[in-house]
């Protein structure tokens, strides 16, 4: 008896935590969404924190197309830093390898020459911390129409059985 209400109580913690991340996860694609189409802002941030998809193998093998990037902004930028940019309405990830002035030449570690244009300390998003690999390549499967039918399906699907789930729940009380 002890045991089984050990195991409902996880279950529903369990329920509340995974409850919770999701409604973040929306709160956050909402407040990306309203920067990107209402602002009309290129630089898609929360608190600073911007996650970017890589689409090219410039930095390779540091960086590969399809990783998954966490960018944060930081006051100063200096030699060696891995930045993300923007660069003509696209976001570039490469490496700082000189500063002139106040600015930067770039570089992708892929790549045999350097950047042609210099970036200005306003164009670039931040630093990269953190790299998922391959993660990437999943979120932009999802983006497709197929995927979008896959997410909207499965959660058809888990609507339905917890639907069944409480219906059977509440018959089995008498309900």
């Amino acid at each position: 008896m002890q045991k089984n209400k050990i195991c409902i109580l996880l279950a529903k913690s369990i329920r509340i935590i995974l409850t919770s991340l999701l409604f973040l996860l929306i709160l956050l694609n909402v407040w990306l969404l309203a920067n990107h189409y209402l602002l009309k802002s290129q630089n898609t941030s929360l608190f600073g924190f911007s996650l970017e998809i890589v689409m090219s193998g410039s930095m390779s093998p540091t960086i590969n197309a399809g990783d998954i990037l966490l960018v944060q902004r930081q006051n100063e930028y200096k030699c060696d830093d891995v930045i993300t940019y923007i660069d003509a309405g696209f976001h570039v990830t490469h490496r700082i390898v000189e500063k002139r002035n106040e600015d930067f030449i770039t570089q992708g570690d892929n790549n045999n020459t350097r950047d042609r244009h210099p970036v200005k300390y306003e164009q670039i998003m931040g630093t990269v911390i953190l790299i998922i690999p391959s993660l990437g390549t999943l979120a932009l499967f999802l983006r497709t129409p197929i995927g979008i039918l896959i997410i909207v399906g499965l959660s058809l699907l888990l609507s339905v059985h917890s639907g069944l789930k409480i219906k059977k729940k509440h018959s089995k009380k008498g309900l």
